[in-house]
């Protein structure tokens, strides 16, 4: 692998430009495809370049492209994502756990056990792990080619399937999977809802330099949320507005601690009364419960538009864009104001949602401890 595609930096790569599912042929050699395919080895490191969008009945494309950077090396996997030219997240999984946004200059360093299973297993074992499993009645796998690379093609019908509240609809796919047990890497997928997923760029066993896996300089941390067994208070306000009819929905809870258990009372509309009987919390139950609502809400879309002040701690204003279909000219439908707190960590002080149908408010109206 040339040093520049292994290079460390967060400079935009050229991309295929929007729409364009054109790219350059991929060739193996002779030898990479016997070593690899009819003798199933998996390979011990490598990169892969993906692209994924969306296409209308006619073919057009409706949803950008957004492109996958792929390195491994044993457990170590990076991955960059692209959008529009712009890398907007780079994750590392293995030895280390991270998650960088280079537009907002943000990292978060996760703490998983050794033992949680991206730590411990392959990128080979994982695409092997994670391989979709057509049903028994679904036809034969057919022999197929994809760019140079041998492979088994797949099709067959999936149901609609609800999942909680969301139902995926029913659906056409076909997969083709690189012809390689050990290393069953889907190479090309489409869904008659028009989704669709390329590998541009494959290359196994290619040097990869440890320095991809290490985190990033200059980076500010965000930093884990942590509750200590001593007094506080916080108090969090919601307003909902629905665009429509303008109904207003207002919600209020408060968590308090007295060093030894934490309650959590709550109130609707602007009643002083709580709405529902107090419930009460050991300070490691209160930690789970409040590290979701707390949970800094950077993605990777994900622009720091720059700093104010909120409840006397200097904040710093993100927007960012949370909705299914998003087109260069699609506006951003989240801002949120977040704070390096000294006693809680890095939380949101504030959160606006903006959908088609309703306006959402979130934010902490006091905060003690």
């Amino acid at each position: 692998m040339k040093r520049q595609e292994i290079e460390f930096a967060f400079a935009p790569l050229l991309l295929l430009a929007a729409g364009s599912t054109a790219s350059p042929a991929i060739v193996p050699s002779a030898q990479a495809m016997r070593t690899e395919a009819s003798r199933g080895v998996a390979p011990a490191s490598g990169f892969v370049h993906i692209v994924r969008y969306r296409v209308d009945k006619a073919g057009r494309v409706v949803q950008p492209e957004r492109h996958e950077r792929l390195w491994f090396k044993g457990r170590d996997v990076r991955r960059e994502i692209y959008s529009g030219g712009k890398i907007e997240q780079i994750s590392v999984t293995g030895a280390g756990f991270w998650t960088a946004y280079p537009r907002t200059r943000r990292i978060q360093v996760k703490q998983f056990s050794p033992n949680w299973w991206a730590a411990k297993t392959s990128y080979p074992d994982q695409v092997g792990q994670e391989k979709a499993s057509p049903p028994r009645d679904a036809p034969p796998r057919e022999r197929s080619i994809v760019k140079g690379w041998p492979c088994w093609k797949y099709s067959w019908h999936k149901p609609a399937e609800r999942r909680g509240h969301m139902l995926s609809p029913a659906e056409n796919v076909s997969y083709w999977f690189y012809a390689n047990e050990r290393f069953p890497l889907t190479l090309r997928y489409d869904s008659s809802t028009g989704v669709r997923e390329r590998v541009l760029e494959l290359k196994l066993n290619s040097p990869v330099a440890s320095r991809m896996f290490q985190k990033p300089a200059n980076f500010t941390s965000i930093l884990p949320f942590k509750l200590p067994a001593k007094r506080f208070l916080i108090e969090i306000q919601e307003k909902r507005v629905y665009v429509k009819n303008h109904h207003i929905v207002l919600s209020r809870e408060v968590w308090a601690g007295d060093g030894q258990r934490v309650t959590l009372t709550r109130y609707s509309e602007r009643n002083a009364t709580p709405s529902q009987p107090p419930e009460r919390f050991s300070y490691d139950n209160a930690k789970m419960n409040l590290e979701m609502v707390l949970r800094p809400p950077l993605r990777q879309t994900a622009k720091r538009l720059g700093r104010q002040t909120l409840l006397g701690l200097p904040v710093e204003v993100y927007e960012q864009n949370t909705q299914e279909i998003i087109t260069p000219t699609t506006p951003p439908n989240e801002t949120t104001w977040m704070a390096d707190h000294p006693t809680f960590g890095t939380i949101p002080v504030r959160h606006i949602e903006r959908y088609a149908e309703t306006l959402a408010t979130w934010q902490i109206t006091r905060l003690e401890g």
